[in-house]
């Protein structure tokens, strides 16, 4: 890999750095190694709540080691890398947008069994538009703990995921993807249940989720709104089912959303809407197990989110 033409590059704190094109043929879902050395580095971006494993090399640099000897310690967090973006032509890219739930995070028990195993809704969602559509990718960008809008609590960016809020990295995450047609968005459910500050009102997470909506259509962006499903956790204020009840109304019946994916019916217990379906439930009351998120890809409906041609090129 070089940075402008150059084998070495200095990333200042908060900035993204894209690499000079690296080429090579690869197929879909197959397993990519990105191998690099610091020199000096304090703390790198992480992605905290990855379900996959990377490996360390300690000491000296061994990032010319193609056959990963050298990497013999275990570290269950993605460093540095945040996306591979792949050249296609006439290709488009599908963007998920979300928290924990677009993130794939199991109750912890159910969590350590899937480890490794690309059991999230959009590797689901994935396969499911690859089977049709080859030129068509999709770019998971969850981030667990995330709220509508309001940013990570100070001192908790890192340990607890969360990030920027889904209105300060919208354009970054999702509209800057090239190739970006669709957003299927779905948040909310934490700006109801924070740990760090006083849940936010219906009127304040709805006209987060409406501003998104329009700046994505000033765009040329499509928008997928996801209803949030119910929740019965521990965190779960005594009104969650309320409120949550509040902001899908507003989601099917009042949003300008393109269209809407109805996550809640699919998830829903039909003998008590206000909890998950027994047979979705990863444990927790609020994150589904792993046949739950194969059933909210199944929810997509591709006829619709794929009813059109490929997306503009963003720098």
């Amino acid at each position: 890999m070089t940075f402008d033409g150059r084998g070495t590059v200095t990333i200042p704190p908060g900035a993204d750095i894209v690499s000079d094109a690296v080429r090579f043929d690869t197929v879909a879902f197959q397993p990519l190694a990105v191998s690099m050395y610091l020199g000096q580095a304090a703390a790198t971006s992480e992605h905290f709540d990855a379900h996959q494993m990377s490996w360390l090399a300690m000491g000296s640099n061994a990032a010319a080691d193609v056959g990963g000897q050298r990497f013999t310690v275990p570290y269950p967090l993605l460093p540095i890398v945040n996306r591979v973006d792949v050249e296609a032509t006439a290709g488009r890219t599908i963007v998920t947008f979300g928290d924990s739930i677009t993130d794939g995070f199991h109750n912890v028990p159910m969590q350590l069994g899937t480890f490794g195993a690309n059991q999230r809704y959009p590797d689901y969602l994935a396969r499911r538009v690859a089977a049709t559509h080859p030129k068509v990718g999709v770019v998971s960008a969850g981030i667990s703990g995330n709220q509508v809008t309001r940013d990570a609590t100070p001192g908790f960016e890192t340990t607890l995921g969360y990030g920027p809020s889904a209105v300060s990295r919208f354009d970054r995450d999702a509209l800057a993807v090239p190739g970006v047609t669709d957003v299927i968005l779905m948040e909310g459910t934490n700006d109801l249940a924070s740990t760090f500050h006083a849940p936010s009102t219906i009127e304040q997470i709805t006209a987060g989720l409406a501003e998104l909506i329009t700046r994505a259509h000033a765009r040329g962006v499509r928008v997928h709104l996801g209803t949030i499903p119910p929740r019965t956790d521990v965190l779960a204020p005594p009104d969650a089912y309320a409120s949550i009840t509040a902001i899908n109304n507003w989601i099917r019946t009042a949003s300008e959303a393109d269209s809407v994916v109805d996550f809640d019916a699919t998830l829903r217990d039909p003998q008590n809407p206000a909890k998950l379906h027994p047979q979705f439930d990863s444990g927790d009351g609020i994150h589904p197990n792993s046949a739950g998120y194969q059933a909210m890809a199944d929810t997509v409906d591709l006829a619709t989110v794929l009813d059109g041609g490929p997306g503009p090129r963003c720098d």
